[in-house]
């Protein structure tokens, strides 16, 4: 499904801008609140790398429902439940990135959070309730 292939691609997209935080770049404005200008404190920056891993799993498990990527092999019970934590993770970070203080944070990640949520609701209409798709 080309819906997961964007999705994920948009997910490591962010765990990539995650990442570059982790690392000290200055984009404390647009995460976390954007409560921080310019480079993330070190516990934030902790934060931040777990928020790339997260985002990476989610990419893996978006593929991995459609049949696709590095979960696909993983067994179904597994992977559903990787894959309903992905589809709350969508809900919960629409939610977070619309509602934030911050106004960078909100016009970046607002929209693509609200993209995300809607690639996740469509591959989760994909496939019967209760099955994965292989």
């Amino acid at each position: 499904m080309i819906g997961a292939q964007v999705g994920a691609l948009i997910y490591i997209g962010i765990a990539v801008f995650q990442c570059a935080a982790m690392l000290g770049a200055p984009v404390g404005e647009y995460m976390q609140g954007g409560s921080v200008k310019g480079r993330l404190p070190r516990q934030r920056r902790a934060a931040a790398a777990v928020s790339a891993l997260v985002l990476v799993l989610n990419a893996c498990a978006i593929l991995g429902v459609t049949g696709t990527g590095p979960l696909a092999e993983l067994e179904s019970p597994w992977l559903e439940l990787l894959w309903w934590l992905t589809s709350a993770g969508a809900v919960v970070g629409a939610a977070l990135n619309l509602a934030t203080r911050s106004r960078k944070e909100r016009l970046v990640f607002g929209p693509l959070s609200l993209i995300l949520l809607v690639i996740v609701r469509l591959v989760h209409l994909s496939w019967p309730p209760g099955v994965i798709q292989r």
